[in-house]
């Protein structure tokens, strides 16, 4: 959940490619946007992740709300977190703080804490998506009440960058992209089928963007409430 901010512009390599190129002109005009993220893996025991957020884009700074349904059950817990271009900072309960030397905040490094490679780059900055190509328009839809022109391409994956056994991930999936008339990316849908243990595992990411400009001032965490301790222990703790 995660997670760059950097600015980079798209690679553009043929024909309605170029589509891209605009959005990240057009992203560059926004301060600021709310973002909505479903993930949603099928394996023998199913589970889901949902967030919800905002992005300051002056101060790079994203703030989120994750709901993690737990695998083969009904249950679903919150966890707040807070995303800058190269951390993400998990929030610590207050019964939970002596175990992260008293501070209310845990930092990770993005490639330390997400197995996704470009999970954060992908769902908190649409201007990151550096390997979209083979992109063509498809058709039309609706985005939360916003007429857009859908298109399908291929991402490619930069696997050495991933934490998992880079050989379980394609190098490439399909992506379909839902664009507005005026050039912003309203959603973002992609498929990853990796194996895990034998396993098939089929992973369906959507990500929503909207409230273009709606003003929001997102800072991160003093330096003097982050501990650098264990993130994962944190997430766990946060989930608990």
């Amino acid at each position: 959940m995660i997670l760059g901010l950097s600015i980079s512009l798209l690679v553009v390599r043929s024909g309605e490619d170029e589509v891209l190129e605009r959005a990240a002109t057009a992203f560059k005009t926004q301060t600021s946007y709310r973002t909505q993220i479903s993930i949603v893996t099928k394996t023998p025991a199913p589970f889901g992740l949902q967030m919800t957020g905002a992005v300051d884009q002056r101060t790079k700074v994203a703030e989120f709300q994750m709901h993690f349904t737990y695998p083969g059950t009904a249950r679903t817990v919150t966890c707040g977190l807070v995303s800058t271009a190269d951390a993400v900072y998990i929030p610590v309960k207050a019964k939970n703080r002596p175990k992260f030397g008293g501070k209310q905040w845990v930092r990770s490094p993005v490639a330390g804490l997400l197995p996704i490679q470009g999970f954060g780059t992908r769902g908190f900055d649409p201007k990151t998506f550096a390997d979209i190509h083979d992109v063509h328009r498809s058709g039309t839809g609706v985005v939360r009440g916003v007429t857009t022109t859908t298109y399908d391409g291929t991402l490619h994956i930069d696997r050495t960058k991933l934490r998992q056994d880079a050989s379980s991930v394609p190098s490439e999936t399909p992506v379909k992209l839902w664009v507005s008339s005026d050039n912003l990316i309203r959603r973002l849908e992609e498929s990853v089928v990796t194996k895990q243990n034998n396993l098939t595992v089929t992973t369906r990411s959507t990500f929503d963007y909207f409230d273009f400009g709606v003003p929001v001032h997102l800072v991160a965490p003093a330096p003097s409430q982050v501990d650098h301790g264990d993130a994962q222990a944190a997430i766990l703790a946060c989930l608990s």
